[in-house]
């Protein structure tokens, strides 16, 4: 799987193409929007029908290659809240192409040995560290974790979160950033619009 690009009709974030060259994507103000883009390559999905005769409020839409074929899925709120996940055939949606490629993604759900959080205990505080050094601890472990997969044939993108807010001003985040890019998968990570860019100074890295 390579995920190409993601868009939204938000005003807040309209989202951008993927360069293959940096392996390592912040999303950057509101990490909601990775969450979104998460649900999407999951598969999540209530099987509400496709309606295109509904006025779009609001859709998101991730492209993305699997099994050698790509791939546009959205997602659409229509104006009575109700809401579908479509794949793109032309200008339509294709039900039958949706059905396929839900399946397929969900085969591929992500779970906590691709998806970084500070909810996900992977090593127990044991000698009390601070909160900081437990979360680069904890980190260091889900690395671990997602290299095995990685030589495991894990081909699931990586994603992070809460991790770069809940470390101390000082601490150098260049290891880390070194860590996601060396592991050969697409890295996704979700920053507060309060979080400094200029900590991210990499040529590995893209801010979207």
């Amino acid at each position: 799987m390579r995920i190409k690009r993601f868009y939204t009709t938000s005003p807040i974030f309209e989202g951008g193409r993927f360069d293959e060259n940096k392996p390592v994507c912040v999303f950057s103000g509101q990490p909601i929007f990775l969450h979104m883009m998460r649900c999407l390559l999951d598969g999540e999905s209530d099987n509400t029908p496709i309606d295109e005769s509904k006025e779009q409020t609001f859709v998101s839409r991730v492209t993305f290659e699997l099994d050698g074929e790509d791939i546009e899925l959205c997602g659409v709120l229509c104006d009575d809240q109700s809401f579908f996940v479509g794949v793109k055939d032309g200008d339509h949606f294709s039900a039958e192409k949706t059905e396929a490629t839900i399946s397929k993604l969900r085969k591929l759900k992500s779970d906590d040995r691709n998806s970084y959080s500070f909810l996900n205990k992977y090593v127990a505080n044991e000698n009390n560290l601070s909160e900081c050094d437990y979360n680069i601890e904890n980190f260091n472990s889900f690395i671990e974790i997602a290299k095995a997969e990685t030589k495991n044939g894990d081909p699931r993108p990586i994603y992070i979160f809460n991790f770069f807010e809940r470390l101390d001003e000082a601490t150098d985040i260049t290891p880390f950033i070194d860590a996601l890019a060396s592991l050969g998968r697409q890295v996704f990570m979700g920053v507060s619009k309060t979080y400094s860019l200029e900590r991210f100074d990499s040529g590995k890295l893209q801010v979207v």
